[in-house]
């Protein structure tokens, strides 16, 4: 299966919209429904300095992250991609944490 360069392009963000309004959306959702995030999927309300709705924003953002996975699917890189980018968002969550609490403290 072999594509031309901006053939495949167009359907790596085909693929990743696709799973934004999918996979995304139906995590959000689930994890809305348990109460773990206060709001729910497939959100309209405006968002950023465009005030274009959260879920075009969503697929726009998307799309563009996926165009670069049309290159191939490879797992190891994936798995790279992860075992970097899990720690860096979580070590950002603890430290900003710990910022807030060091700013109340000193007020």
């Amino acid at each position: 299966m072999t594509s031309s360069g901006p053939l495949r392009a167009a359907l790596g963000v085909l693929a990743a919209v696709l799973a934004v309004l999918t996979i995304h959306q139906g995590m959000i959702g689930l994890l809305h429904a348990i109460g773990w995030l206060p709001r729910g999927p497939y959100q309209l309300g405006p968002t950023g300095p465009l005030r274009v709705p959260v879920l075009v924003n969503l697929c726009f953002w998307g799309g563009l992250y996926g165009q670069p996975m049309a290159g191939g699917f490879v797992p190891w890189r994936m798995m790279i991609s992860l075992l970097i980018n899990l720690p860096w968002g979580v070590a950002t969550a603890l430290i900003l944490q710990g910022l807030l609490r060091w700013r109340a403290a000193a007020a």
